[in-house]
């Protein structure tokens, strides 16, 4: 006896069914594969990132990634607390502008590098608001690998350049050129070297 013949709705539907999973399946694998290349592309970052900042907290080095601070673009994070003071005020000015990247040269960053151009488009645009949460935890980070000598010596030298854009316009006859708003800035800094 041979079994009940399937109703033709159902049929039709398995049908349906069998042509879409053959339609959407090299689309889904191709998407699989991006999806396998992008997580290889992010852990391989990391791995660099590690390599050439000495960072071990894959949680830190995960958040560098996501917001675009890959190994070429490490020593603009080292002069992000200059951009964040740079806009405390809501804007960035020329002479802001000009110290903060007057700064990087004086770094060694190179006006065709990664880094610099980066700088440049923070002050262009203001910076994702968690870059500076990512600034706090690279220095964490640093702070616990090196000595206290040169993390005073690295705290002095980033919050004098912060300070000195700070000072770079504003101020009543310039006696005090520090807004409130950037000791704010200028204040979370300090902190996160304490």
């Amino acid at each position: 006896m041979s079994p009940p013949s399937e109703p033709p709705e159902d049929k039709r539907s398995r049908h349906h069914a069998d042509l879409e999973e053959s339609f959407f399946a090299p689309a889904r694998d191709g998407l699989r594969e991006r999806l396998q290349q992008t997580a290889r592309a992010r852990v391989e970052e990391m791995e660099s990132l590690a390599g050439v900042s000495g960072i071990e907290d894959v949680a830190v080095l995960e958040k560098l990634v996501v917001l675009g601070i890959g190994h070429e673009a490490l020593a603009a994070l080292t002069l992000y607390p200059l951009v964040a003071v740079a806009w405390a005020d809501g804007r960035v000015d020329r002479k802001e502008r000009q110290t903060v990247l007057a700064a990087a040269l004086e770094c060694g960053l190179e006006p065709d590098g990664v880094s610099y151009h980066l700088l440049e488009d923070w002050l262009a645009h203001p910076p994702d608001t968690l870059l500076l949460g990512a600034w706090q935890g690279f220095v964490q980070e640093l702070s616990r690998r090196v000595t206290p000598e040169w993390r005073a010596t690295f705290a002095r030298e980033i919050l004098s350049r912060a300070r000195a854009v700070a000072n770079a316009t504003g101020g009543f006859l310039a006696l005090d050129k520090t807004s409130s708003r950037e000791q704010t800035v200028l204040n979370e800094l300090r902190a996160a070297f304490a």
